[in-house]
């Protein structure tokens, strides 16, 4: 059993729980180039998620790839597929499409890719571990934990086996919405390790319940291969356990792992909260232990939305959220809480909270699971099923394109011109002189005169002379 090396994912889920994916490329160069020398196992660089933050504000999502490759060329990259489009535009990535996504990014220079499929489909499973693997990529299959039905540990060590069956050499017990307990893995994950054999066993937890730092540190204990981790500026609340936290509290139980370099990791760190003050990124924070995040089931960077616009409904907003949250999914046939459902989960219990008609509105991703495509057979209610009717047209992935343009467009479901033309951008960190001269004028129209003096330092700003002196 070797020692448990660390992951980081700060650039992904740690960033897009903390800070709702506002980091922008330019925002991860120094970071980037810190962590090139910090001898993590892998950096995740790129998933479904971080695609839609960057097309939203206009950002190439493959341009930032490959400044991420440049920043730190020696680095392992890591990506996340999803094989069920988040986008519901067609069924599943089909063949030639995942083939053709596949090979970009190994030649964007991704080292291995973690492949998910919330239904645990062993077929499509099976067909993107060969095809990864024809593209010399390393592929990760993983296991959802949970489901979306309660599954017996045995039926998880069963699938697992399977997915070393058909290629895989690791598996990664993929907990995102952070409902794993100490309690779980103390049987879990040998049960797992007996079923795969010599296999590698990774996990991914996030924080939201509380019990993230203390189900990492259980899994190092039982001898966890790799353990996702992210900066401490990111980590913790609905993100991820800290790598330096981890590595410090290990240290202290006197744990095996393979540590990272803790000078590259630290000025890392600095690197992002320099861009956090600058930005006014709200500063990572643990949450206390609450049994609302069962109840809800919702993966980190959604439960961070969720708990924000629950604000709105009163003091126990986010509990009558929870208990919708629960509602809304066994009216649904408690589908898997990844990807579209678990969104458009949220976005039926929110709407619901703000007073609208019950499932007055049917998602994209709820449609097509009433109608059976994707995944298992819907035990959704009946007014729900007879509401949408069955289907029996299945959306199938058109050819893929032979530009990068295109394939990326249709990986994210858009049309080519949506896709933004790559530029080149420099983020420019200003000096803290400059950055509190830049809020006292941002706040100067509320005073009739500021004034801060210091050590060599005058500033001062009067509307009554109508003129700044420094």
């Amino acid at each position: 059993m070797s020692a448990t090396r660390f992951v980081d994912v700060s650039f992904t889920d740690g960033q897009s729980a903390a800070w709702a994916g506002a980091l922008e490329a330019p925002m991860l160069c120094a970071a980037a180039q810190s962590l090139d020398g910090a001898r993590f196992a892998a950096i995740e660089a790129i998933s479904p998620e971080v695609m839609s933050q960057c097309l939203s504000r206009g950002e190439n999502p493959l341009q930032r790839l490959e400044d991420i490759r440049r920043w730190a060329p020696t680095a392992r990259l890591r990506a996340v597929v999803d094989l069920i489009p988040r986008h519901g535009r067609f069924d599943e990535l089909g063949t030639g499409l995942l083939r053709a996504w596949l090979r970009l990014l190994a030649e964007k220079g991704v080292s291995e890719v973690v492949l998910v499929d919330p239904w645990g489909d062993l077929g499509r499973m099976t067909r993107a571990i060969r095809l990864s693997k024809e593209q010399g990529l390393e592929p990760i299959a993983a296991l959802v934990y949970p489901t979306g039905a309660s599954q017996a540990h045995d039926e998880l060590a069963q699938l697992a086996q399977a997915f070393v069956k058909g290629g895989a050499a690791r598996i990664m017990l993929r907990d995102e919405a952070g409902l794993l307990s100490t309690g779980d893995l103390g049987a879990l994950i040998p049960t797992l390790r007996a079923a795969i054999g010599p296999a590698e066993l990774d996990l991914h937890t996030h924080c939201h319940t509380g019990l993230g730092p203390q189900v990492a540190l259980e899994a190092i204990r039982l001898g966890i291969a790799r353990l996702d981790t992210v900066l401490p500026c990111v980590a913790n609340g609905p993100s991820l356990p800290s790598s330096l936290h981890m590595s410090h509290s290990a240290a202290l139980l006197g744990l095996e792992i393979q540590g990272v370099a803790t000078q590259p990791v630290e000025e890392a760190n600095a690197a992002l909260l320099r861009v956090a003050a600058q930005e006014n990124f709200p500063e990572s924070q643990p949450w206390a232990f609450d049994l609302a995040h069962f109840m809800a089931a919702l993966p980190g960077p959604l439960a961070a939305r969720a708990m924000q616009a629950a604000k709105a409904c009163g003091r126990d907003g986010f509990h009558r959220f929870a208990k919708e949250c629960e509602s809304v999914r066994r009216e649904l046939g408690q589908p898997p809480m990844l990807g579209p459902y678990a969104e458009d989960v949220m976005k039926m219990a929110l709407s619901h909270l703000a007073g609208a008609p019950r499932f007055g509105r049917i998602y994209p991703s709820m449609r097509r699971l009433l109608q059976q495509k994707g995944g298992g057979f819907s035990q959704a209610a009946l007014h729900l099923r007879q509401r949408v009717g069955r289907s029996e047209t299945t959306r199938e992935a058109p050819p893929p394109p032979n530009d990068e343009t295109g394939l990326l467009a249709m990986m994210c479901g858009i049309a080519p011109a949506g896709v933004p033309a790559r530029q080149q951008k420099h983020y420019e960190l200003m000096s803290p002189e400059e950055a509190l001269t830049q809020g006292l004028l941002a706040r100067w129209a509320t005073y009739p005169s500021l004034t801060v003096t210091g050590p060599g330092l005058h500033i001062q700003l009067s509307h009554s002379r109508g003129a700044q002196s420094c």
